[in-house]
């Protein structure tokens, strides 16, 4: 694909990474980012005009590295450390297909999704690394502290994952050996380390508390977006509306405005909890619903029964594994779930908001992982347990959990589902 320029704010994200450094620029609508993404892409304009390589090219050779890393190397890595079993290289070319399927206009673009996703799991990585003495531990605990300090300098949500990092980190100087004061030594290092970094990024992040609580009320008022990026049959963006949550802020006089705080939002929860159950439910299905392979989209009426089939297959193999393994994970290290949770909980941390499928891409790459590189356990489980007509009602039920957000559309694209 010949692209010169990039669609809605990616091509304003690019413009200011290549003028970043340069005195006197304009303030851009996009600097609520992390300050590492304008860097990350910044470095990546340098290099090219130093070989004399086109930029976007190397945009493009950047992604497929991150993509080749993401894929062949990081996640079999850290699954085969995590489930205690080798992860064969046909797992790891199905894993890299799939990934590819359903995400692979996402490459085409300079986002933060992967690359910062990528540094996460890279840091899991370097924890899972360390085996023989004190100072290799030490190197690879700092490593990772590094790592895990770009990531959340890309996007700030990741941070959440940092108490399940320390505690992996925890287990990992346990099995080797390290003592409590030896140990709360590497930590602290780690933590400073990390802690000094991601104050580099604090002034990007001065107006996400603005975002934060405007987030909020969106995601009462509306379930999901997909970005229209060049569909002139489609009016404007795909609002999936939630109604019933429009309905809650009407009543209680919040319908205006645009946002309202965190401890506003926790009393609606007290107020109406099934409602409010149901509305984040439906983000969290709503997310994990990849009807598109790109941010942005040039064809709203694509056909995708195949892709969702497979994905919502995925998803019910890897749900198996979490509740049927869950015990054995447990009393085996813990270390698969420590893995799931530290993948995961960005997307978790991403419910109560306006849904996007890039907020839940994690968690969703994680239940791939699960169900590609555990197949074989799943498979057993579902024959064990006769699970075949659970599968097909999961599927089915999906299916028109589906359909439903699409009627909640401005314009109903019933195409989508065929």
């Amino acid at each position: 694909m010949n692209i010169r320029t990039f669609p809605g704010d990616a091509q304003e994200v690019w413009n200011l990474a290549k003028n970043y450094y340069i005195e006197g620029r304009s303030p851009s609508y996009v600097e609520y980012r992390g300050a590492f993404t304008f860097v990350f892409y910044h470095a990546l304009h340098f290099v090219c005009d130093i070989v004399g390589v086109d930029s976007i090219f190397g945009l493009q050779i950047l992604n497929s590295i991150i993509f080749a890393i993401l894929t062949v190397v990081l996640f079999p890595y850290v699954f085969s450390i995590a489930l205690r079993k080798k992860i064969g290289w046909l797992s790891t070319v199905v894993f890299a297909i799939i990934v590819f399927y359903f995400f692979r206009s996402y490459f085409l673009y300079p986002l933060t999704d992967f690359p910062s996703f990528t540094f996460l799991l890279a840091a899991i990585a370097c924890i899972f690394w360390p085996k023989g003495g004190h100072v290799k531990v030490f190197i690879c605990l700092l490593s990772a502290g590094i790592l895990f300090s770009f990531s959340v300098m890309m996007r700030f949500s990741y941070v959440v994952a940092f108490p399940i990092l320390l505690a992996m980190c925890y287990v990992t100087m346990k099995s080797n050996g390290i003592t409590i004061v030896r140990g709360i030594t590497l930590l602290s290092v780690v933590i400073s380390v990390s802690a000094s970094l991601m104050m580099i990024n604090a002034s990007s992040e001065d107006g996400n508390h603005g975002l934060l609580t405007r987030q909020l009320h969106g995601g009462m008022k509306f379930q999901k977006v997909e970005w229209n990026a060049g569909d002139s049959l489609y009016p404007g963006q795909m609002w999936f509306k939630e109604r019933r949550g429009e309905e809650i802020l009407r009543t209680e006089g919040m319908l205006g405005g645009g946002h309202f705080s965190v401890l506003e939002y926790f009393k609606l929860f007290l107020k109406y909890p099934m409602d409010m159950v149901t509305i984040n439910l439906k983000h969290l299905l709503g997310g994990l619903d990849v009807i598109y392979h790109s941010v942005y989209i040039f064809d709203m009426h694509e056909s995708r029964v195949i892709k969702s089939l497979l994905n919502y297959s995925l998803i019910f193999i890897a749900m198996v594994l979490i509740f049927l393994k869950w015990s054995d994970w447990w009393h085996d290290g813990k270390m698969m779930i420590f893995l799931v949770f530290a993948l995961g909980i960005q997307s978790l941390s991403a419910i109560p908001f306006i849904g996007e499928v890039r907020f839940f891409m994690p968690l969703i790459l994680t239940f791939f992982a699960m169900a590609v590189f555990d197949f074989s356990s799943g498979l057993t489980i579902v024959k064990t347990n006769r699970l075949y007509f659970s599968w097909i009602a999961f599927v089915l039920m999906y299916f028109v959990i589906s359909s439903m957000f699409f009627e909640s559309t401005e314009k109903v694209v019933l195409l989508n589902i065929l």
